[in-house]
């Protein structure tokens, strides 16, 4: 038997939680950050979404959205709705929970007349790319970024 979840967008009361498992995707990160990021899509849709998976009324995973302005590669249109972060407590993965929430910020993005929705992920992180192709994502380009320090004399 398949457990039950739900999907909602975030509230005010979800921030304290949401954080805390922010800071597990980004790391380093701290949670007081995380929480000030996620209260700016409160009440505020075009600032962005945020939606949570709830298992009763323990949050158990988020997916987060903004509206991009600028370029997003392989995009012909804007804004670009943009999957920014996704992540679902280990224990509750390959449920399709992920693709729920990813269906719920679509959702936001054509109500907020985006015709395209792109997301990325690391080029060695295998099991993110196979998530993003079962839902329906083609590959738009490989990236190598590259840094130098410069030195000041």
């Amino acid at each position: 038997m398949t457990p039950k979840f739900s999907i909602r967008p975030l509230e005010e009361r979800d921030l304290d939680r949401v954080a805390s498992l922010a800071a597990l995707l980004w790391v380093p990160s701290k949670p007081e950050v995380n929480r000030r990021h996620f209260a700016e899509h409160i009440g505020r849709p075009e600032a962005g979404s945020t939606w949570v998976a709830l298992a009763g009324e323990c949050i158990i995973g988020f997916a987060d959205c903004r509206l991009r302005r600028d370029y997003v590669e392989g995009c012909e249109t804007s804004p670009i709705a943009y999957l920014e972060d996704i992540y679902v407590e280990p224990e509750w993965r390959g449920l399709g929970i992920a693709a729920a929430l990813v269906r719920a910020c679509e959702a936001w993005a054509r109500e907020c007349g985006s015709l395209e929705f792109a997301s990325d992920t690391d080029l060695g992180n295998l099991s993110s790319q196979a998530f993003h192709h079962a839902l329906g994502f083609t590959e738009a380009a490989r990236i190598v970024h590259y840094k130098k320090r410069l030195d000041i004399s």
